[in-house]
């Protein structure tokens, strides 16, 4: 492979990679109102869930939605920058009640990776001022 073939192809790998690494130092409320969310009480669990989707805040953070109008903040104890690239998610816990501790099961093109829950918050959306 010519040399300059071989520096278009890395810098190219150089760029996704830069592109799928999640912020680590944003400020999870920031990030929350740039999606515009905003964080309410801590809970301690959320019962009789049903995953409907899922947003990445940061790479220790995200908005799990039980229903169109239920969102949740879930951080988590250590980061997790598979969830950037998730193509599913899962939730590993018991009883029918998420609560702090339990897990995030993350499956990216990387392989499965479980993110270790730390604590839940309320979130509601931002009404627009229009």
């Amino acid at each position: 492979m010519k040399s300059s073939q071989w520096l278009a192809y890395s810098s190219l790998l150089f760029l996704v990679a830069c592109t799928t690494t999640p912020p680590t130092d944003v400020d999870v409320d920031v990030r929350l109102e740039e999606l515009g969310y905003h964080a309410g009480q801590a809970v301690t669990r959320i019962s009789n869930y049903r995953l409907h989707s899922w947003k990445v805040v940061t790479a220790k953070a995200m908005i799990l939605s039980t229903t169109p109008k239920h969102h949740y903040l879930v951080t988590f104890s250590s980061s997790c920058p598979e969830l950037r690239s998730a193509t599913a998610i899962a939730v590993r816990s018991g009883l029918r009640s998420l609560t702090r501790h339990d897990q995030i099961i993350v499956r990216s093109l990387p392989g499965v990776r479980r993110c270790q829950i730390d604590d839940l918050f309320k979130v509601s959306k931002i009404e627009s001022k229009d």
